[in-house]
Formats: structure tokens, C-alpha cells, sequence
């Protein structure tokens, strides 16, 4: 089963789902070079003195240079228009071999990438150049006349459209770039990602509670030492996949209830600040495993206004978490489950026989399919328990207690891979090796 095959919404082709990839707080940034000073003399004062003190965001000269030189090299505004399905916008990043470093520098200033993307008269992609690479370039006693044929990265990371949005922004963070081109099997450039855009995308106002306390039992001697949401898929901890799942949606604080070694779980997550994220610890009782939904009573007195999701801890899936949120709310539940097509067929032909053993129909290998609970939830903060539960109390207890107490419960259907890896072939599964 493939986990990992939703695009980006960033995919260069998807012209209905780009936007102009300007975070709102920056649309009004002044343009990142002092007014009055010339680029070139700017790069050449740079240049020689190597000196220079440097950030994140400028390098600044000491003040036995001149003092009023100040070469923003950070991402410190997008004024980014022109990265969208087009292939002629998406043209005004490309540059070709033989044009010096100051024209391709120029090209970077204007499109606000703080790189440009090299490609042959095809499309197809030679190397990347970045502002960064044109600095060293220069500091190493390059002009800005010198080719750029030398100094391009001619093995760049790239992606491919089925390249999920999670893997990017692994990616990426793992090799601190902030844009990642996306080609073709030809090789051919069709899109771009934008570390800035993914990252940024419109924070949500809910919270996520996920739930990590099982004990994992069914998985045997694989969780007697290890917290089942640490078991690794693909290379990293489950647990770390949904973060980042919630994380490129657009979560930003989430609550980790955690009981059965807790403190491998907490030590490992942190504070969520590796995860784009703030994390609170929901600590079960000593001795008091409060199940999946008791966690919920914790956070009664929490003070959250909006839905919270909450789902399971050992799931590896990727869900559209805004569309649920938006049925949720659209059709007015107090809880929405998501649920799946399960489909069971029967091996063998099946008889119908009356009372007097008498055959009245034949069905052979007949299917059967139901909606089955997929361990993910919107719920209204109103409907948290007002008591801490007095036992183990399963998610399912406390959804039934929502339809007795005449609770509107709605079900939303995943359209996507989903994988529960609380047992050994599940997990099995999950890691391709079954």
C-alpha cells in the first residue's frame, strides 16, 4: 500500500490551488538592499571584506568598513507572484548556462526565491544557483563577471509531483534548503516548492490531541521496552509522521496524552519546536490508564474554543484534516468520526435456506462492506467530559455517551491510504516488508 502518494498543493501544474506565495505579515516588506547603494558595489564591498560579521539574515560591516552596506542575504521578504502552473512565469526563476554572476544574482533578486534554477533550452534541469553560492563564489575571488558554469550545484535535491507534503518538508529541513524543484520522469522542470510556502501555509486555530498512552500489548515483545508511537516506518517514529502530518496542515499547538512510557515518548518529542509545533503532556494517573477517551476530561478546563482533532497514535495515514473540519462545521456536528470502507468477500458460494431446508437462492463469493471507525475525530470542546473518567474509558464509550445524550454524531469517509499499526502484520505492513 503506498502511504505517501497524496502532491503538494504547491505542485507546479496545479494552477487551481496555487496562490500568489506571499505570507500575509510580509506583503509589505521593503525591498531587501538599501535604497541608494549599487548591487554590484554592494557585492564587491562584500567580497572583499571577509571579515564581515554574518546571520541569518544580513551580513553587516564592522564599523571600520562602511557603515552603511548592509546585504540582506535572508528570507526576509517574498514578494513572490510568479511561481504558478504557467511555465512562462515559472520561466522568470530559469536561467541558463554563460550568464555571469551578477546577472544571475539579478534574476534571484527578482524573483525572491534566494536561488534560480539552471536549465538546458528543453527544460530540463542542469543545477540550481543560490545567493548564498554567489556570495562564497565572490569571497573565494570570483568577480561578478565569472560564469556561473562553475558554481552551479549540478545535483541538486529535487522531487517528484507524487512526492508527498510531509517527505518535501522532511526534505527539506533535513537539507536546509528552502526550495526544492519538481521535475518530471524526463527530467523536465514543472514546479517548485517553497519551504516558506509549506511551512506557512494559514494556521489553524484547533488543536490536535493525540493519543499515545496504550501499552501496545498486541505487538508483543516489539513495545516491552518501546512505546508503540516510537515504533519506526519508513525510518522515523509513527508518532513523528502524524505531527508533521498536523503540522503542514496548519496545527499548531498539540496535546500528546501519554501513560504507558511516557517519559521515551516526551523525551523524544520535546517541546514540539523540532516539529514546527507546541506540544502538552496529558499524563495519565499513576495506575489509572485513562484509555483513548478519557484524555478528553483533561482538557476540559483547557480553554478551547474551536473543534479539536484527535486521533490515534499509531496510524499511519494521510487524511485532508481541513475537509473533515470543514464538514464538521458545515453540517453542524458535535463529533465527526472519520470512518473507512471495509470490504469482506466469502471464499465460497452461500446458500439461502429457509425453515424447511429448502435452498431459495445462491450467492457465490459474495462481498460484504461496512463503515468502520478509523481512530480520527472533531469534537466540539463542549462535549468534553465534566468529570475525569473513573476507569479506562475507549473513544467509542465516550462517542456512545454523545448519541444518548442526543449529540449530533457525523461520519466522514477517508479517501486516502490509512494503515493502524497495532498489529504485527499491520506493522509489518506499514514498513513494506509484508
Amino acid at each position: 500500500m503506498a502511504l505517501f502518494s497524496q502532491p503538494s498543493i504547491v505542485a507546479g501544474d496545479l494552477e487551481a490551488r496555487m496562490h500568489a506565495l506571499v505570507p500575509p505579515n510580509l506583503q509589505h516588506e521593503t525591498p531587501e538592499f538599501e535604497r541608494g547603494v549599487d548591487l554590484r558595489e554592494q557585492l564587491e564591498h562584500l567580497a572583499g571584506k571577509t571579515t564581515c560579521a554574518e546571520n541569518y539574515g544580513t551580513v553587516a560591516c564592522p564599523v571600520d568598513h562602511i557603515p552603511s552596506v548592509t546585504v540582506s542575504i535572508g528570507p526576509t521578504s517574498w514578494h513572490n507572484h510568479i511561481v504558478s502552473s504557467d511555465h512562462a512565469p515559472l520561466a522568470n526563476l530559469t536561467i541558463r548556462l554563460g550568464l555571469s554572476l551578477l546577472e544571475a544574482l539579478r534574476v534571484i533578486e527578482a524573483g525572491r526565491i534566494r536561488g534560480a534554477l539552471v536549465t538546458d533550452e528543453r527544460d530540463h534541469l542542469i543545477g540550481i544557483i543560490t545567493d548564498g553560492d554567489i556570495r562564497r563564489a565572490l569571497i573565494a575571488g570570483n568577480s561578478l563577471e565569472t560564469p556561473i558554469d562553475g558554481i552551479i550545484r549540478r545535483d541538486p535535491l529535487t522531487v517528484s509531483r507524487r512526492t508527498s507534503r510531509v517527505d518535501v518538508i522532511d526534505l527539506m529541513r533535513s537539507r536546509d534548503v528552502s526550495f526544492v524543484p519538481i521535475l518530471d520522469r524526463d527530467g523536465k522542470v514543472t514546479g517548485l516548492h517553497l519551504l516558506n510556502k509549506m511551512i506557512e501555509r494559514e494556521v489553524l486555530p484547533n488543536a490536535a490531541l493525540i493519543m499515545a498512552g496504550g501499552r501496545g500489548s498486541r505487538l508483543g515483545d516489539l513495545t516491552k521496552t518501546t512505546p508503540k508511537p516510537l515504533l519506526k516506518v519508513a525510518g522515523r517514529p509513527v508518532i513523528e509522521w502524524i505531527l508533521l502530518h498536523l503540522v503542514s496542515e496548519g496545527i499548531r499547538t498539540v496535546y500528546v496524552s501519554v501513560g504507558y512510557l511516557s517519559d521515551q515518548i516526551e523525551n523524544h518529542l520535546g517541546d514540539g519546536s523540532n516539529f514546527g509545533c507546541t506540544i502538552h503532556y496529558l499524563q495519565d494517573p499513576e495506575d489509572q490508564p485513562l484509555g483513548s477517551g478519557g484524555p478528553l476530561a483533561l482538557l476540559r478546563d483547557a480553554g478551547l474554543e474551536d473543534p479539536i482533532i484527535a486521533m490515534n497514535g499509531d496510524l499511519m495515514t494521510r487524511f485532508d484534516l481541513r475537509e473533515m473540519l470543514s464538514a464538521h462545521l458545515r453540517l453542524g456536528n458535535d463529533v465527526t468520526v472519520a470512518s473507512l470502507n471495509y470490504s469482506v468477500e466469502i471464499p465460497f458460494g452461500v446458500l439461502a435456506i429457509n425453515s424447511h431446508g429448502t435452498v431459495t437462492a445462491l450467492s457465490e463469493k459474495p462481498s460484504a462492506s461496512w463503515h468502520v471507525n478509523a481512530g480520527i475525530y472533531v469534537i466540539n470542546p463542549t462535549e468534553f467530559p465534566t468529570q475525569p473518567a473513573p476507569k479506562d474509558i475507549p473513544m467509542t464509550a465516550f462517542i456512545q455517551s454523545c448519541l444518548d445524550r442526543g449529540r449530533q454524531v457525523g461520519g466522514w469517509e477517508i479517501d486516502g491510504d490509512w494503515i493502524d499499526i497495532g498489529r504485527p502484520e499491520d506493522l509489518d505492513t506499514a514498513r513494506g516488508t509484508r
